[in-house]
């Protein structure tokens, strides 16, 4: 059964309700939970930081929704056969989404430590501010460190970039060196 255009649009302003309207309900599910998720992980953790994370979700659920809108009627209804949540699309599937995690698991780590950081720092943060035994500079210290600690992480990631990848002694290569065409004939 074709969808309304015009309906297909409107639900593609809130996140997962446009794919569940064109019959995609675990991939609308996933983008759904998802979206109120990382708002429920805001608001319970008064985490700020993950505020990013909610148009990057809204700007993909309203451009997938648009995408499959405008597919062909059999394409739509081959995906709704085998329709996955939203995760196991982006990375496959569940072995595939392990295989994954356990692929990136040092990066997943750092985030997990980054988030956990960045959760005590604001609850620490919390606490000065309703403490007086703390003198003025010492809040601005710790008013200052993530800033720093921003300025840090984009100094080293330009030094690794200027780096680069570095070939290790043993594995260098001698290539002859070209001479052109002159160097054909004797």
């Amino acid at each position: 059964m074709k969808k309304s255009r015009f309906f297909s649009l409107l639900c593609a302003f809130w996140p997962g309700a446009g794919e569940m309207y064109l019959g995609l309900m675990k991939r609308g599910l996933g983008i759904m939970l998802a979206f109120w998720g990382v708002i429920a992980m805001i608001v319970a953790f008064q985490v700020d930081l993950l505020l990013f994370i909610l148009p990057v979700l809204w700007f993909y659920s309203f451009f997938d929704t648009l995408t499959l809108r405008n597919l062909e009627y059999d394409a739509l209804v081959e995906l709704q056969e085998r329709d996955e949540f939203f995760f196991q699309e982006l990375l496959g599937s569940r072995e595939g989404m392990l295989g994954a995690l356990g692929k990136h698991h040092v990066l997943v780590g750092w985030g997990c430590i980054f988030l956990g950081a960045a959760l005590l720092y604001n609850r620490l943060m919390r606490w000065v501010w309703w403490s007086d035994a703390i003198p003025g500079w010492v809040t601005s210290i710790l008013e200052s460190i993530p800033s720093l600690l921003l300025a840090f992480g984009v100094i080293a990631l330009g030094l690794w970039l200027v780096r680069g990848k570095k070939l290790p002694a043993d594995k260098v290569e001698d290539y002859p060196q070209y001479h052109g065409e002159a160097g054909k004939g004797e």
